[in-house]
Formats: structure tokens, sequence, C-alpha cells
């Protein structure tokens, strides 16, 4: 498996566009400068990490509706900040 790491702002615009290039595997990196991040997150495939960098957590700005894993195993949320989620979802 060649894992990559993908940097939100440097190779994809938003988390949800690095998301859905993600392979199972790969590292996105969310870094605080850019934050908040405004929209829900679906993730769909498995063993995706998300992580966010800096002093502070990132902020994900989830404008009341949801994060959604999708019938994912393995993913690995860390060091993110989720405000205004009206939900989070495991399918």
């Amino acid at each position: 498996m060649n894992e990559k790491t993908i940097v939100v702002q440097n190779d994809f615009g938003t988390i949800q566009a690095a998301v859905d290039n993600a392979d199972s595997g790969d590292i996105i990196l969310v870094k605080e400068d850019d934050s908040p991040f405004l929209g829900n997150i679906t993730i769909g495939t498995d063993r995706i990490k998300l992580i966010g960098e800096g002093k502070e957590m990132p902020a994900i700005e989830g404008g009341n509706q949801g994060t959604i894993l999708d019938g994912t195993t393995g993913v690995l949320v860390n060091n993110l900040l989720f405000k205004t989620i009206l939900r989070t979802v495991f399918q």
C-alpha cells in the first residue's frame, strides 16, 4: 500500500475534496491556518486518517448539517474541533 499525505488547501481546496480524492490508508492534514473550514464531511473510504495540525485545533463549521462515516472501517479523526454539527452519523 502506498499511503500518501494530502494537505488541505495545498493539494485540494476543501476537506471534502481531499477526502474524495484519498485512497485507503492516506493521511489528510488540515492546518489551523485555514480554519475554520465550512461544510459537512462525508467519508466513504476505509482507513483514512484526518488529522488537524497546529497549536490549536482546526475548526470545522458544519453549518448544522453533519459529518458522516459511510460504511467505513478504521477511519481516524484526530485534533479537529467540530462546531455547529447537527449530527454525526456512522452508517
